[in-house]
């Protein structure tokens, strides 16, 4: 099983290096005068130095995927050995990796590319056009739940049995997208979905603070990240939250805007949970106190470049460090420095329904869990949470907003796809309470609407078991 390395820092060296900070600090201007020039050459084409895809060798296993089982213990389907198979650009699986062991085993793989946010039309139009999709790889949002109620996938079950050694590390990741006992995701690995960009010489420059310190000791809380961006702002800087900051800072309580209730066997409204209301009303507090950037950013380097202290993403982002040796990453913070709560990203795959070859799927399963790959280096660190931290996955982003396309707006121009605009609402100035009892209606009736599918889809699995 994985193990996090833990980067060993001495308290008093990060305790003599914070008491030198303030009589070495600089202004942000005189901070930004230094910053090396903006690279020509910043394309986002460098190929990222973290997650890499293994080969055909049993000793690239890595150690998390399978326990003691590897690709020795892979058996060949033993269906017609088919496949056809749509893979997300922004996937971290080799699936090309995955695909040459597969058939290696007699099995024949068909993988065809597509956006992430496109993969759910994509399996759509391809069945439309009787090329239907086996196997998806898992788009993070719009897959989960909302897919599930559209007939659209197929439990993992059907291919895969759970129960067996080689999954024993994917279940407690797994258990997050399970209804009624059915599973719907297959992870392949689970790490922190975003982190805090920065430039270290500029940070250090103007506040005389590395986040990286904290980290290291152990300190690194949303108390000192409040601490940081103040003396920020107090040596002139205009700029301190950028990217995509609201969904994973409040998601650090542990709570999210709607939850599973398996004895209910639906999702209901969880809005007004006090743990989400303190995260959501401190964020709404940082951008009434204008310690928010508006303008958006193509990546890191673009808002960085630009004046942004911090930018939150993911680790596709770490690939930019080659053009930025400065650029470095912190975990999202939490009030106790424990960073035992973190934002789920998932590199999985779905089972879409119609599937013929569910063995093949099982052997093609196996041969992608062992070409997985958690983020590495230095950046990758960061997205690494302690093996015992909780990790949440907010459903809203996948209730709508196709759900209710087909629904009216309100009158006052707010979208009925109501929970996805909620998962963003911090990044407006308002109240939570206020917030929560404006959305009640149109989540009650975007939650009711789905129930009622998935429950309908439950009973039809429970019916074919």
């Amino acid at each position: 099983m994985y193990k996090r390395r833990i980067r060993a820092a001495a308290l008093a060296a990060a305790m003599l290096f914070l008491a030198g900070c303030e009589d070495n600090s600089t202004s942000v201007e005189e901070a930004a005068v230094g910053q090396a020039e903006v690279s020509e050459a910043d394309n986002g084409d460098s190929p990222s130095p973290g997650i890499v895809g293994g080969t055909a060798e049993t000793s690239d296993v890595p150690e998390y995927s399978n326990g003691s089982t590897g690709r020795k213990s892979i058996k060949p389907p033993t269906d017609e050995g088919k496949l056809s198979i749509l893979v997300s650009t922004a996937s971290a699986v080799n699936y090309e990796a995955a695909a040459e062991l597969f058939e290696s085993l007699g099995g024949t793989a068909e993988l065809t590319y597509c956006a992430e946010n496109n993969l759910y039309d994509s399996i759509t139009s391809s069945a439309l056009a009787d090329k239907p999709v086996d196997i998806a790889s898992f788009d993070n949002g719009l897959m989960y739940p909302y897919a599930v109620s559209q007939s659209m996938l197929e439990p993992i079950e059907k291919a895969v049995d759970l129960n067996s050694q080689r999954w024993y590390y994917a279940i407690p990741s797994a258990n997050m997208f399970k209804l009624s006992g059915w599973h719907y995701v297959l992870p392949f690995s689970t790490y922190s979905a975003r982190a805090l960009y920065y430039y270290s010489d500029m940070i250090v420059s103007v506040t005389g603070i590395d986040p990286a310190d904290y980290v290291a000791s152990g300190e690194w809380t949303t108390a000192k990240l409040d601490e940081i961006i103040d003396i920020w702002h107090s040596k002139g800087g205009d700029k301190a939250l950028a990217g995509d900051w609201g969904t994973p800072m409040y998601l650090r309580s542990g709570s999210t805007v709607v939850t599973y209730d398996e004895e209910t066997a639906g999702f209901s409204n969880n809005s007004f949970d006090p743990k989400i209301a303190k995260e959501a009303n401190r964020l709404y507090k940082y951008k009434a106190d204008g310690r928010v950037v508006d303008a958006g950013f193509m990546n890191v380097t673009d808002a960085l470049d630009h004046g942004a202290l911090f930018y939150s993403a993911g680790y596709e982002e770490a690939k930019r460090k080659s053009m930025r040796p400065q650029l470095s990453a912190v975990p999202i913070p939490t009030d106790d420095g424990s960073q035992s709560v973190y934002y789920a990203k998932i590199d999985g795959a779905v089972l879409v329904k119609g599937i013929k070859n569910n063995d093949s799927a099982r052997c093609f399963f196996e041969c992608a869990s062992t070409v997985s790959a958690l983020p590495q280096g230095e950046l990758g660190e960061s997205f690494l949470p302690p093996y015992s931290a909780k990790a949440v996955y907010p459903y809203g982003l996948g209730i709508a907003p196709k759900l209710s396309s087909d629904s009216k707006k309100p009158d006052d121009g707010f979208p009925h796809a109501a929970v996805p605009l909620m998962y963003s609402a911090p990044y407006y100035t308002g109240v939570w309470d206020q917030v929560c009892i404006h959305f009640t209606e149109p989540i009650t009736s975007e939650l009711s609407a789905l129930n009622n599918r998935l429950r309908a889809e439950i009973a039809k699995n429970d019916a074919e078991k």
